[in-house]
């Protein structure tokens, strides 16, 4: 399985408190999670002052072409007059193109918080494509094109007035043949109550020959 690299890099110094006061005021400002999203901020940053640096050592007129068209295109500066002025950049220049920062600015979201729900919920559309990423660094081109979308809610559809017929139908077709087979149902007990009272009969019947014979026999016998 392919390890994953990481896109920060954590600071030397884990206990600075300069440095930590700062992170908790970025942390609050910008509607931050966690520090690893101002360390992946420092780590763009950081990789941005060294092509400059590198830029300044030695003529590159294509790498810095490309290096400023990017830095314009993301919306970190708007021109730049000398390659030194990269280095002047902060992390807050980064932080700034984040999505989840561009959404509460543009007045689509009460809180940076706030834009982070929408964002991670599926709200939030750029360019007619979901993006879920608050940290998702906004072309120029593209501030523009973003959207909120609201999930719609199910809404019950409201019945026919065919499909009530149907069901009245229904309705009507399952009492009448409850009915019916609760005629049967007493026609059978009929039925059952008859042979109870023929069998009687037969019984008795029996019952008063049988009575017969014996008194025949005993009149018989007494003579």
């Amino acid at each position: 399985m392919r390890r994953l690299k990481k896109k920060y890099k954590r600071p030397r110094k884990l206990f600075d408190k300069a440095r930590i006061e700062e992170e908790r005021e970025l942390l609050k400002k910008y509607g931050l999670r966690r520090k690893r999203e101002i360390w992946r901020a420092e780590t763009i940053l950081r990789k941005f002052r060294r092509i400059t640096r590198r830029l300044i050592a030695e003529e590159n007129p294509k790498l810095k072409e490309e290096l400023i068209n990017k830095l314009k295109r993301l919306g970190i500066v708007e021109k730049v007059e000398k390659v030194d002025d990269i280095l002047n950049l902060t992390v807050e220049d980064i932080l700034k193109r984040r999505l989840q920062t561009i959404l509460y600015l543009k007045g689509m979201a009460k809180t940076p918080k706030h834009a982070r729900q929408l964002i991670v919920h599926g709200h939030v559309l750029i360019n007619n494509r979901k993006v879920i990423w608050p940290s998702y660094l906004v072309p120029k081109e593209e501030e523009d094109k973003i959207t909120i979308v609201e999930k719609k809610k199910s809404v019950p559809k409201e019945s026919s007035a065919q499909e009530v017929s149907t069901q009245e139908a229904q309705v009507q077709e399952a009492q009448t043949s409850n009915v019916q087979v609760q005629e049967q149902a007493q026609d059978v007990q009929a039925q059952e109550t008859q042979i109870q009272v023929q069998a009687q009969e037969t019984q008795t019947q029996v019952q008063k020959t049988e009575q017969q014979e014996t008194n025949q026999v005993q009149t018989q016998s007494t003579e």
